[in-house]
C-alpha cells in the first residue's frame, strides 16, 4: 500500500492533481479506478508488476482526474507522463492472467 501511495503522491505532483483518497482493493478484472470525487483505488496485484508498469497504472488513474474518459486528450496527457505507456499497456494485457492469479 505504501509503495502505491508513494507513487501516487509523486505522480500527482508532476501531473498537477490531488486525489481525495487512495485505497487498494481486490478487483477481478481491472487495475485501478477513479471516481468523480477523486478517490483512486488500485488492484493490490499491481504490486507484483515491475515498477514501470505500476507507475503506468497510477499515471493512468491520475489522468482521469483531468479527463474522466479515454479521449485523445486523456491519452496525450498519459503520454506526457509515461512515454512508453503503449508498451506498458500491452505488458498488462499479456500478463493479466499471471498478475490476477488466473494462471
Amino acid at each position: 500500500m505504501e509503495r502505491l501511495r508513494g507513487k501516487t503522491n509523486r505522480h500527482a505532483r508532476q501531473i498537477g492533481v490531488t486525489p481525495t483518497d487512495v485505497s487498494v482493493r481486490n478487483f477481478k478484472s481491472r487495475w485501478g479506478s477513479c471516481n468523480t470525487t477523486g478517490h483512486l483505488a488500485f488492484n493490490w496485484t499491481i504490486i507484483k508488476a515491475p515498477h514501470a508498469i505500476a507507475n503506468y497504472v497510477v499515471i493512468h488513474e491520475l489522468c482521469h482526474l483531468v479527463h474522466p474518459n479515454h479521449s485523445k486528450d486523456f491519452w496525450r496527457l498519459v503520454g506526457r507522463h509515461d512515454d512508453a505507456y503503449g508498451e506498458h499497456r500491452q505488458w498488462l494485457k499479456r500478463r493479466a492472467g499471471f498478475l490476477l492469479g488466473d494462471v
